[in-house]
């Protein structure tokens, strides 16, 4: 059911992505300084990805809106 005070217009979306080595810590450092940057920000989606055959690098790519 459609709920109007949730609803997020897509195009007020906006996309930012961080690429790290899989040994790093990097995600919740990344996403701490995203965070103070973005302090209105309403997360629409948080996304985790392995990156190539090795999966020795990953991205954390967040979708927001402002």
């Amino acid at each position: 059911m459609f709920n109007e005070e949730n609803a997020i217009d897509a195009k007020n979306l906006h996309v930012d992505s961080f690429k790290y080595q899989s040994t790093e810590d990097m995600p919740s450092d990344a996403y701490s300084s995203w965070e103070e940057k973005h302090p209105n920000a309403r997360v629409f989606k948080l996304e985790f990805h392995n990156i190539g055959e090795s999966n020795e690098w990953q991205e954390m790519i967040i979708i927001y809106t402002e």
